[in-house]
């Protein structure tokens, strides 16, 4: 896979073996990693082929030590990722991803470049 997509941004690919979780669910066994650019927005986005996070607990993820069931995480990751994404006047949102795991979304402001 190219790591730059038509100068538009770039996409990234990782893999590690396929874990389980010991709640039973899967851990993701690949990330996908896109950064997308139109006009002044940059968007980052983060696909993985895990279990996802269901549709109900999404806004909850972002909250700190929020854990979803089994969830052998912390419960910090995605509470500093929005925190961060506020803090530069941006938005992280949460979704499904094509690859049938959960999509994370980045969208910072850019700073004024003084046109």
């Amino acid at each position: 896979m190219p790591l730059l997509d038509g100068g538009n941004g770039f996409r990234g690919r990782t893999a590690h073996p396929h874990h389980r979780y010991r709640g039973g669910g899967h851990r993701a066994a690949r990330l996908d990693i896109t950064a997308r650019t139109s006009g002044e927005t940059v968007t980052l986005i983060v696909d993985d082929n895990g279990s996802g996070i269901p549709a109900a607990e999404r806004a909850h993820a972002f909250e700190r030590f929020y854990r979803a069931g089994r969830n052998p995480g912390r419960g910090i990751g995605l509470a500093l990722v929005a925190q961060q994404a506020r803090l530069h006047g941006g938005t992280a949102a949460l979704g499904a991803s094509p690859s049938g795991g959960a999509r994370l979304t980045v969208t910072p402001a850019l700073p004024e470049t003084g046109k």
